[in-house]
């Protein structure tokens, strides 16, 4: 895990190390302190090897995360643990020749505190894959890569922003740049912050805008560039190490990945499911067609619920907790023993166009629907009329900012810049905090050739499937969990998907949807458990502390109102109410 708190007013030993220990209370986590006149900061042990701090007698140098150096050699990765990286980082920020944009690639922030001029810098990623949250006033500055962590060593943990619930219980995000709480804010992504002592503001400087450019002039071009950028951020990753981890399903993103990982290296592939079932089946085929041994790792069918409180601690407040979908599997796993555990998370966003709005499917299949400037309204009954036009007023205004850089594609990268504006990025969070994983396709390069490139190529697999297709052919008759052959285009797949779908929806009587043949969970099985009805009634207290409007009806009423995913952030949102009333 990596996180810290920075203060610039002084605490005593231990204070700061307290608060970030709550993040996960079940570990026993490693906490360097810093004190000076400058202020204090404390700082959880990065798992990532190579991304310990180093103090000079000039600086303290900070990394979160672990960043591909794209400037030299990464073997500190298959290293034990130390800080070679942030000695290379800190080396070439000492001597100004940094690009964050090209030189660090993935998730990462920084802090650096200049220990004679009392003077702080934060650096954050394209776009905020690790946030940084900020609190400042006329006396008071506090940074923390935790907003709860934040809140409570500034005490402001009573200042609950309502409209911030009413969004995260509606949509499954806070709306940048604004937090569960009314005075912390969330820092802008890809943006270097200087902080002089003898002055209040907080100066910033954007290095990367996702401005809509068409830098590509045909889509083979881009998908060389695609896969060649995959290959290269996998290749300095395994460089040296002799065993890793990857995550398996049954669908291609794991498979492009799988294909990828050199086969001279032990490769371990895992998949989180209730039981075998018709996803496991393919994971297993692919992972024994690409050479990986096939791990399956079972879940009671009350994980989610059971995970709540330590997920939703460990995500922080205003993320959906569900997506920490590893959680108790980093243990039972041993997922912390991998140099690197592989995903294939936002290939579907970044690749594919999955939040491009669409028009309806016809022969010719998905395309492009015109942008409409105003996103559709948040209504619901239960909350008041002005807590609604707050939000629908935030969302739109952060829509107008995006639309300043991408006027064509707005709607798209509404749900990117930043990518707390995706309500997956949790996963991340939670996945950073609990062993060295590595997202390819949230690579420096990925992001950018995202953004430079037509809607019209990531619709219908075009782009993606121009990338994965070499890749692909070891597991050229292996369906995907959808029914499709991924290694072939989408055109073919409109008539191979079809009769199985068809055949599908006649095997699926009452006893055969019992089975769960998903990755998921069953939301809607779940929310109507016994465990369930005792969830809600056990956080029931916190419900009228969120909307005035749930005051004298009872837990099953209210709830009632909620569609499924509503529902689990409902029930986020009132355990965090009651942990906090327990507190002491």
């Amino acid at each position: 895990m990596s996180d810290f708190i920075f203060s610039k007013k002084s605490f005593l030993k231990d204070q700061l190390a307290l608060e970030i220990k709550k993040i996960l209370t079940e570990e026993k986590l490693e906490i360097t302190e810093f004190h000076g006149s400058w202020g204090s900061l404390a700082v959880s042990k990065n798992l990532y090897n190579g991304f310990l701090p180093i103090e000079t007698e000039e600086h303290i140098f900070v990394v979160l995360g672990g960043p591909v150096l794209n400037f030299t050699a990464n073997s500190f990765i298959s290293s034990e643990n130390g800080n070679k990286g942030t000695r290379q980082v800190y080396d070439r920020w000492q001597k100004g020749k940094i690009k964050w944009d090209e030189d660090l690639s993935g998730a990462f922030a920084l802090l650096i505190v200049d220990k004679g001029r009392g003077e702080l810098l934060c650096v954050t990623d394209l776009l905020s894959f690790i946030p940084v949250y900020l609190f400042k006033d006329k006396n008071d500055l506090f940074l923390s890569s935790h907003v709860d962590v934040l809140a409570n060593v500034a005490d402001r943990q009573m200042d609950i922003d309502v409209v911030s619930r009413a969004d995260f219980i509606l949509t499954g995000v806070v709306t940048f740049p604004f937090t569960m709480y009314t005075s912390i804010k969330q820092l802008l992504p890809a943006t270097v912050y200087v902080h002089k002592e003898d002055e209040e503001t907080f100066n910033s400087k954007t290095y990367w805008i996702p401005t809509e450019t068409n830098f590509y002039t045909s889509v083979e071009t881009a998908a060389t560039d695609v896969r060649e950028s995959i290959e290269r951020y996998i290749e300095i990753v395994c460089d040296k190490t002799i065993e890793v981890a990857q995550f398996i399903s049954g669908g291609e993103d794991s498979r492009l990945v799988a294909a990828l990982l050199p086969e001279n290296i032990k490769r371990d592939a895992f998949v989180f499911l209730d039981s075998m079932n018709r996803e496991g089946i393919l994971a297993q085929k692919a992972a024994k067609i690409y050479g990986a041994n096939f791990k399956l790792a079972s879940r009671t069918k009350n994980h989610y619920l059971q995970i709540l409180p330590a997920a939703s601690r460990l995500v922080g407040s205003g993320a959906e907790y569900m997506h920490a979908h590893s959680y108790g599997f980093h243990q039972s796993c041993q997922l912390k023993k991998y140099n690197a555990v592989f995903g294939g998370l936002f290939a579907d966003a970044f690749l594919k166009g999955a939040r491009i709005p669409k028009e309806p499917k016809t022969r010719f299949g998905a395309r492009v629907k015109q942008q409409n400037p105003q996103l559709k309204k948040v209504q619901h009954k239960l909350f008041s009329t002005e807590v609604l036009e707050e939000v629908n007023k935030r969302r739109k205004t952060h829509i107008d900012l995006i639309e300043k850089m991408r006027p064509q594609s707005a709607t798209e990268w509404f749900n990117f810049w930043p990518i707390s504006m995706h309500e997956s990025a949790p996963n991340i969070h939670a996945n950073r905090r609990l062993f060295r994983s590595y997202e390819p396709f949230t690579s420096g390069e990925i992001v950018k050739i995202s953004a430079r490139i037509p809607q019209e190529w990531k619709l219908n697999r075009l782009l993606f499937h121009r990338v994965a297709k070499p890749l692909l052919k070891p597991s050229k008759w292996l369906m995907h969990n959808t029914g499709r052959l991924p290694y072939f285009p989408d055109m073919i797949n409109r008539f191979i998907a079809l009769p199985l779908r068809y055949m599908r929806k006649l095997r699926e009587t009452r006893e055969f949807r019992r089975r769960n043949h998903g990755p998921w969970a069953q939301w809607d099985v779940l929310a109507q458990s016994n465990e369930w009805r005792k969830m809600i009634e056990k956080y029931s207290e916190g419900l009228e502390k969120i909307n005035e409007n749930f005051k004298g009806k009872s837990a099953e009423e209210i709830y009632r109102h909620f569609n499924v995913s509503q529902k689990f952030r409902l029930l986020q949102v009132t355990e965090g109410i009651s942990s906090a009333k327990s507190k002491p």
